[in-house]
């Protein structure tokens, strides 16, 4: 007979939420107990909890706070992280952690002094959930590493390196409602926010994932907004729905893609490149050999080229809305190609200033192996570099 699932208050064994004493055997005892029940949740009152050591929930435990800062509606459980060897949560097969508040009270908010805490939530086995909740000030944010089936929902927060990173994930992952930006906090760690954020910090990484699933994910000020790396186990396929990077340097930074799926689908996303006169909506590296698609996504900001195509894989961009740019007026295109395959298709160019100047919307360097521009619109004169002769089909453009 299979047990019957438990729940427990995390003051029944001992937690006393009161900011001074140090809480964490007092957590590990009740997670555990919840455990030994075949699981359940741990429920967390209001309160500060101090944590100095790592906890550990185990399979089919979830530790449940009361509310507060996510969902706007109660008196937040805040969890106060003075370990600095160790992630604070460590999630096995269908363990969760549900409504809380995280802060590191002795993190240095000041450069050259930020400490590289590991992972605040580490996600190890199936069906792991993180959902609402506030990651004030951490290092690394989110890890989920062989978690298959996770569902990470509704989460916001500022890291300082990385906010969220996903690999090998070999089956259907859940990101959604998940804002990463700089203004967490009291109101005088602004600026150290502001200035950091965008030299330093990763807001999504994704590494291998099949078929991942991101849905109104968002981050603000930060230097790669969403990174598609290239990992030891291989690399990114999945959907990108309603996806937003502004005022980041690099918006999309593309290092790989799955070759033989879907590769990346990116769809509805809102791109502002800004804080570097290399920043760009998206960049795709020398080694890219994958798919990428964005389809109906906004890009706009004073940035130079919108888009940096290098390798040798395929890239596609139909129905998107390219608003400024050449912001340092260098004739920079708004798509510069350099290798791989390009489609471009159904683009609308908008300039907003120096609106009849004649830069150009797309260029095919040399190294650029096929590309079919069709059916585009540009507000001011169209015009094409094309470097690789008949290997471009160019036709149906308009501009004015």
């Amino acid at each position: 007979m299979k047990p019957q699932a438990v729940s427990w208050d995390a003051k029944t064994f001992g937690a006393r939420g009161d900011g001074a004493r140090d809480d964490t055997a007092s957590f590990q005892a009740g997670l555990d107990a919840v455990a030994s029940g075949g699981g359940g949740t741990l429920s967390v009152p209001p309160g500060r909890y101090r944590i100095c050591g790592p906890l550990e929930v185990r399979a089919n435990v979830t530790l449940q706070g009361a509310g507060g800062a996510v969902n706007g509606w109660g008196e937040p459980t805040v969890f106060e992280v003075f370990d600095r060897e160790h992630p604070f949560l460590s999630l096995s097969n269908g363990g969760g952690v549900h409504n809380i508040d995280i802060v590191y009270p002795e993190q240095r908010l000041r450069a050259g002094e930020v400490v590289p805490y590991p992972y605040t939530i580490v996600a190890r086995g199936e069906n792991c959930h993180v959902i609402g909740v506030s990651l004030r000030n951490p290092y690394d944010g989110i890890c989920l590493d062989y978690a298959a089936r996770h569902l990470v929902r509704d989460v916001h927060g500022s890291p300082l390196n990385i906010g969220l990173f996903v690999n090998q994930c070999y089956d259907v992952g859940r990101v959604e409602n998940v804002h990463f930006w700089p203004f967490m906090g009291p109101e005088e760690n602004k600026e150290f926010y502001l200035e950091y954020l965008p030299h330093h910090a990763t807001a999504f990484v994704f590494g291998r994932t099949d078929w991942e699933y991101v849905f109104n994910t968002f981050c603000w000020g930060y230097k790669v907004g969403y990174h598609f790396a290239e990992t030891e186990q291989g690399s990114t396929n999945g959907n990108f729905v309603g996806i937003g990077a502004d005022a980041t340097e690099m918006c999309l930074l593309v290092d790989q893609a799955q070759p033989c799926t879907g590769g990346i689908l990116v769809t509805n996303g809102e791109f502002v490149p800004l804080m570097s006169p290399d920043c760009s909506a998206l960049v795709v590296g020398e080694t890219f050999r994958g798919y990428i698609s964005l389809v109906n996504c906004g890009v706009w900001g004073p940035h130079d080229s919108s888009a940096r195509i290098a390798g040798d894989g395929r890239v596609n961009i139909a129905s998107c809305n390219f608003i400024d740019w050449d912001k340092n007026l260098t004739d920079a295109p708004v798509i510069d190609c350099r290798g791989g395959v390009l489609t471009l298709n159904g683009n609308h160019f908008t300039r907003s200033q120096n609106k009849k100047r004649s830069t150009p919307q797309v260029a095919l360097r040399k190294g650029t192996r096929g590309a079919i521009v069709t059916g585009n619109f540009s507000d001011n004169p169209w015009r094409v570099i094309n470097e690789i002769g008949d290997a471009a089909q160019i036709g149906f453009n308009l501009g004015t």
